[in-house]
Parts: structure tokens; sequence; C-alpha cells
């Protein structure tokens, strides 16, 4: 929470200035880990009701995924008219067992980043590796990126969605498209390029890094941005940007003045900052913020409302479970004072046998069990 425009001591001009232009809403939830939350985001689903939330997809050898039942939202805009193409770039996470799981296996047209939790930034090594060697895990569509890893993914990545987005307006201008842009930045490992480490001198060399990591997202915004601008296609554009939990206190970041940290059920682990903008967004809304809830959860909903009205209700009727996403835009765009939005199932039986989870229900908000690293641990 404590990042980017909320921090003036990190040096992110891009995501500072683009508040003054955009919708800031101040009650906005993911998941407390990282699968949960983009499989939230993808599934139109509370994150309860995935798999994930049992083991998070660690390893990346284990033979689960996100139920395979599920429509995700990459599929879904092929229903309307004309139909979505859709991009994903950067980290994946939502099982690998098979190729079914994988970004294109879910109906994105195209994708670039690594499907695991989580790698090493420069060479692309997996947390996990193989038996007897490191595993690089970098992919192009349905296919290994052979021989482009060893260049830090942040950079990587942003060159690879303003590709998509440049190749998509030129050869795909009849039909729009959806692009899901996830950076590692700033996951583990803590690491930056040296000369944007330099732009910081704390006494932590710990902060120094994970601060430049948010130097990169912000370059990475910029970036992006400028690009959607320069083809002339942000007045028709949708712009969000936020993040999957709270930062881990333990290696730089901070949620004050929040209470925990990533991996917990306390608003620091599960609170988190969310920018809306682009053309899209009706001038009256640009440069206000709003204080009613929203869960990741309800992209879907409106991203169905926004691209024709589709119905966001999931097109397998043998899917495990209905939909929990609710279409914001009337909040949004200003149309309607109050979110419809009143409840969130935070939580439920994570890691655990015994009783576990957290509910928000208005101002309430129950948190059951134990939670680690649910402290206040000050600024930094």
């Amino acid at each position: 929470w404590n990042s980017m425009y909320h921090n003036a001591e990190e040096i992110t001009p891009t995501l500072d200035a683009m508040v003054e232009t955009s919708l800031v809403m101040k009650q906005f939830y993911v998941y407390k880990y990282c699968s949960p939350t983009r499989g939230s985001f993808l599934t139109g689903r509370f994150p309860y009701k995935l798999c994930a939330t049992r083991n998070n997809l660690n390893p990346a050898t284990i033979p689960e995924g996100i139920n395979l039942g599920y429509t995700y939202i990459a599929k879904k805009l092929q229903n309307s008219n004309p139909p979505y193409l859709s991009y994903q770039v950067g980290k994946w996470h939502q099982g690998i067992f098979t190729s079914d799981y994988t970004p294109v296996g879910r109906g994105f047209n195209k994708s670039y980043g690594f499907l695991s939790g989580g790698e090493d930034h420069y060479n692309q090594h997996n947390f996990w590796g193989c038996p007897n060697a490191p595993a690089v895990d970098l992919y192009d569509s349905d296919v290994p990126a052979f021989g482009k890893n060893d260049t830090y993914n942040g950079y990587e990545f942003t060159e690879a969605a303003i590709n998509y987005i440049k190749d998509h307006v030129k050869n795909n201008a009849a039909n729009p498209f959806f692009i899901y842009f996830a950076l590692h930045n700033t996951h583990g490992p803590i690491e930056a390029p040296k000369d944007v480490i330099s732009m910081y001198n704390y006494n932590q060399t710990l902060r120094n890094t994970f601060d430049a990591m948010t130097t990169v997202v912000d370059q990475s915004v910029k970036n992006v941005t400028d690009a959607l601008k320069a083809l002339n296609i942000w007045d028709n554009t949708l712009f969000i940007w936020t993040n999957d939990n709270g930062s881990p206190v333990s290696v730089g970041g901070s949620n004050y003045p929040f209470r925990g940290s990533k991996g917990n059920n306390f608003e620091g682990g599960v609170h988190v900052p969310l920018l809306v903008s682009g053309g899209i967004l009706p001038e009256g809304m640009k440069g206000k913020s709003l204080d009613g809830m929203m869960h990741i959860t309800d992209w879907y909903a409106t991203f169905c409302y926004l691209a024709g009205a589709i119905n966001p209700n999931d097109d397998n009727p043998d899917a495990p479970s209905p939909i929990d996403s609710i279409n914001m835009w009337p909040y949004l765009s200003g149309q309607v004072m109050e979110s419809p939005r009143n409840m969130i199932i935070h939580d439920h039986l994570m890691y655990s046998d015994t009783t576990q989870g957290a509910i928000r229900n208005g101002k309430y908000k129950l948190v059951i069990m134990n939670e680690s690293q649910a402290g206040w641990y000050g600024q930094f």
C-alpha cells in the first residue's frame, strides 16, 4: 500500500501524475497471495473457490491448476461482436500441468512470459528448477522462448506488451483487444538494474533495491501508456493499474498505515491501490476518488458489460460455481453514487484443515485463526 503515489520517497513520476487524471479506488481488495488473486480476476470468482488457495500452486510441478470448468475472461471476450483478441504478458501462475492450463489454453491468442509463480528476474531460472540443472521458465505462446532469457524481465515484458499492441493495431485494427500485463516486479527475488538502484540512497540496501523495482514498474507504465497514445488509441482505452497482494514487509516494502503483510488477511495483505484511467473513463470521474468497496473479481462482469453487454455468467453450464463478480461500471462511471459491493469473502480454509478465514460485510470485518506477520510495522 505504501508505495507509488502513496509514498513521496519513491521515484514514480508517471503514476504520481496519473492520479490527477485517473479514478482512485480507496477500498479495492485482492487475495493475500498471488495466484488466487490472478485466478479471481480471470474467472470472476472469489479466491476461496479456486484450488490455488490451498497451496498457491507451488511448487511448479504440482499437478493442479485453476479448474478448467471456469471460463476465463479472455475466452469470454470472444463473445463480443467483433470478438476481442487477447494477449497475456508476464507472470501467469494459473497452472502448467497440461497445455490446457496455459494462457493460450485458457483463451488468450498470444502470450509471452513465465508460467510458474516466480523466477530470477535476470536469467528466468524457475524457483524450483529440475533435479540436475536450473530450469528456464520463459514461453512464447505455446513454445519455449529459447535464447530470449538473460534480460531483466521488467524491461523484456514491457517490450513484449508494446510489441503486441503495435502488432494488433497494424494487423487487427478491426478487432478490439484485451491485454493482461502482469509484471514480475516487485515479487521476489528482490532484484533491480544497478542504474535504477543508484537512484536511491537509504541506509537499507534491501529497501534501495525494492524501491528501484517500483521505479521500473513506473517506467513500464510510462512506456505502455506512451505507446497507446502514440498509436492514437488511448482515447478508446480503459487502463487499469493495481497489484495482486500487499507487500511482504520482510523484503523492503511497506503497507503503512495498514496492519499486516502479504500472506495474511489483515488490510496490509489484501487492501491494495487501484487506478482507473484512459479515454473510456468519463471526464467527470478523472481526478476523483471513490470510497466504496470493490474486489478484483468484479472486473470480470465489468469487462463483459463494457465489451457489449455480454452475459457475465459462465458459458459452461457445468462450471464448478457461479460467478461472484459484480458489474462496477455504473459506480466507476459516476452513474450511481454507492458501490453495489458490500460483502467480500477474503479467505476460507487456506493451508489448514481447521477453521480459518476472513469476511467483510459493510464496515465490519471478521478474521479467524492466527495470522503470521500480522503486526503494525510502521512506515519502514
